[in-house]
């Protein structure tokens, strides 16, 4: 199994897939989603059957929480031994102490996947070093990824549709997500190097959308 930290807003109400732990980080004494959000990222990312879900709820009723809710949210997620930890979300200021954090969880040999955006300025924590930067992709349909190799972003993926909830690179980042635990599951002991690789050559596009609109034949 490949057992994946989430954080989030949450676990769904009704899942089917295994939970291996919750943990709420917001004070309201809740692990379930009242926002949508965690509930559209986790139900990707455990739609695999090979994948456990380790949730760390920072978002209450808002996507909105402190860098030291998520940098607390990380340091658990490492003393679970987590394989990779999924933040579909970006926040606009550098922070030493979600920094610490995330390289803490390199250290420890966990891939870290972070939402990035397709444009604009970079967010945080996908703009630190070591983290696989993700997006979403409108060429992407379910289970198809691109590694567009950008100043922006690293890999695109299946970005959900505006009008039946979350949508673009928070849904992005849950797509490659979830191709990096199929990659996992099959090779337990590929690090962070072999698994990108192998996501560029599973890739289906190559490149951003505006220079390139060829699938990629492998």
């Amino acid at each position: 199994m490949v057992k994946v930290g989430i954080i989030d807003s949450g676990l769904p109400a009704a899942y089917g897939f295994p939970v291996l732990a919750a943990e709420d980080f917001t004070n309201t004494a809740s692990t379930i989603d009242q926002l949508g959000h965690g509930t559209a990222i986790t139900n990707i990312i455990g739609g695999n059957t090979f994948v456990e879900i380790v949730s760390a709820r920072v978002f209450h009723d808002k996507l909105v929480c402190s860098p030291a809710q998520i940098a607390e949210a990380i340091q658990w997620l490492i003393s679970m031994n987590v394989n990779l930890i999924n933040m579909s979300f970006g926040l606009r200021n550098d922070r030493s102490v979600l920094r610490d954090s995330c390289e803490l969880a390199l250290a420890n040999k966990i891939i870290v996947v972070a939402a990035a955006p397709s444009q604009g300025e970079p967010v945080y924590p996908s703009n630190y070093n070591g983290m696989i930067r993700a997006t979403g992709d409108a060429r992407c349909q379910q289970g198809e990824i691109s590694w567009l190799n950008s100043s922006q972003a690293d890999f695109g993926g299946y970005s959900g549709k505006p009008h039946c909830g979350p949508a673009g690179a928070s849904i992005g980042c849950a797509s490659v997500t979830a191709s990096i635990t199929q990659i996992k599951a099959q090779n337990p002991h590929y690090e962070q190097d072999a698994i990108m690789q192998s996501l560029r050559q599973k890739s289906s596009y190559q490149g951003s959308q505006a220079n390139s609109k060829s699938r990629v034949l492998l």
